[in-house]
């Protein structure tokens, strides 16, 4: 394995974000990374030896346990220590193999050893088999500060994030909610595109490589992928959940604490899909907060018993109240209902996000390509065959595409992140319905 392949791995493979970067600046974080993504990313298995006829059954070669694992195959012991191995050695770290006994069966495990890796004549085990302290993966866990900065930075393009955290961290995290909804798409391209055997809740790593790639997703991934971020650069906040539409539990946001004095909160919300929220919300009103006008929508808060109402004003989205019209009174609608009092921790979602990832019968997007951004603070919208672009008079205008071809220039141009195949995929579900003659 070159050192060109050993950080593709690392960075396309186990998801682990700029090594190249790390492995000057950290060389010991980088290497912390890959074990904890390795057991999260290339399974231990006996699959493959189990399913290969008896008499075809020998020792892997090296070049079977490259391919391997890069086909996220994995193995057991040997598999896994000896292709690990392989990816540090590509990378320069100092390292060996050594044995070790199992069950008194000498020779039976092998082990990583790393040299110098904090300092001269350190040494340090690296070790694939699974173990208790490393299974679980947190949200702190994912990611660090440096990689934190590095997102808001190259990915969002916030100036200076280091410098505005400490004279400003509030405006830094007004620019993190604006900029995220510029630039991370709101979208449901890659979930459809999975095949229906496959597809699944997202993993935190998948969400974390979703982000940096400028992916994003639907609700779930752009409010945990930005807590993610929050939480990196040290703001006190948690994940509060949501109802919609009368679904308990089916919408994830973010508050924040002590933001602007001690105890002050603030609600994050960049999953909003086609509604801006383009701010920090302070929570701090009685009743009702003061309307907020951003793109299109005009919207508000209102207090309800230990909910926070999100409403929004019929006259400046008329589609969503024809959509929430159980809901609409004095020309409001109600969007979502916020439980602001009550933090949860990610796993909270997990039952209602798996179905709404997997179960077609619960959940229509997963029937409809939607991908929406809103670049200069203006929405730019593609759902299915429908190409919604809001003009400099806050007017939104509508075309429809009347090809297949002209669809995907469109999504090349827009979100040029979403690749032909991907596209394709998405296009012929069976569940999804593209009309190319609409008026």
């Amino acid at each position: 394995m070159t050192s060109e392949e050993g950080f593709r791995f690392v960075r396309d493979v186990l998801g682990v974000a700029s090594p190249e970067d790390k492995n000057a600046s950290d060389p010991k974080g980088l290497l912390n990374d890959i074990v904890c993504h390795w057991r999260h990313v290339i399974p231990y298995q006996t699959i493959h030896s189990v399913a290969t006829p008896n008499k075809d059954r020998r020792r892997p070669t090296l070049l079977e346990i490259k391919n391997d694992v890069l086909a996220k195959y994995g193995g057991r012991c040997y598999h896994n220590n000896v292709g690990c191995y392989m990816v540090i050695k590509a990378l320069g770290y100092q390292a060996t193999l050594v044995s070790a006994d199992v069950l008194e069966t000498k020779g039976s495990h092998v082990v990583i050893m790393v040299f110098n890796l904090s300092g001269e004549g350190s040494k340090h085990m690296l070790d694939g088999e699974p173990s208790e302290s490393t299974k679980d993966v947190t949200i702190e866990s994912m990611m660090t500060s440096e990689e934190g900065f590095r997102f808001v930075r190259d990915v969002l393009g916030v100036e200076s994030p280091e410098e505005k955290i400490t004279s400003d961290p509030k405006g830094l995290l007004d620019d993190i909610v604006l900029y995220w909804q510029q630039i991370i798409p709101y979208q449901t391209i890659r979930s459809i595109a999975t095949p229906k055997k496959e597809r699944h809740r997202p993993t935190l790593i998948e969400i974390k490589n979703d982000i940096w790639a400028k992916y994003g997703g639907r609700c779930y991934h752009n409010n945990v992928g930005c807590f993610m971020v929050t939480r990196a650069l040290g703001y006190q906040a948690t994940l509060v959940p949501g109802d919609f539409l009368g679904a308990i539990g089916e919408h994830v946001v973010i508050v924040v604490y002590n933001l602007s004095g001690e105890g002050s909160k603030h609600m994050a919300d960049v999953g909003t899909g086609g509604w801006p929220t383009f701010q920090l919300i302070p929570l701090d009103f009685e009743k009702e907060s003061p309307e907020y006008h951003e793109s299109f929508l005009i919207y508000k808060f209102v207090r309800r018993g230990d909910l926070i109402l999100r409403q929004h004003n019929a006259e400046s989205d008329p589609v969503g109240a024809a959509f929430f019209k159980k809901s609409l009174k004095d020309g409001w609608y109600t969007y979502a209902e916020i439980h602001d009092e009550m933090p949860v921790d990610v796993s909270h979602f997990d039952d209602a996000m798996s179905m709404l990832y997997t179960d077609i019968s619960v959940e229509p997007l997963l029937c409809n390509i939607w991908c929406m951004t809103f670049p200069n603070r203006r929405l730019l919208s593609i759902r299915n065959t429908t190409l919604l672009i809001e003009n400099e008079e806050g007017q939104v205008e509508k075309t429809y595409f009347r090809s297949r071809e002209e669809m995907i220039a469109t999504f090349a141009r827009f979100f040029p992140q979403f690749g032909e195949e991907v596209l394709n995929a998405a296009m012929d579900d069976e569940n999804v319905t593209l009309n190319f003659n609409r008026k």
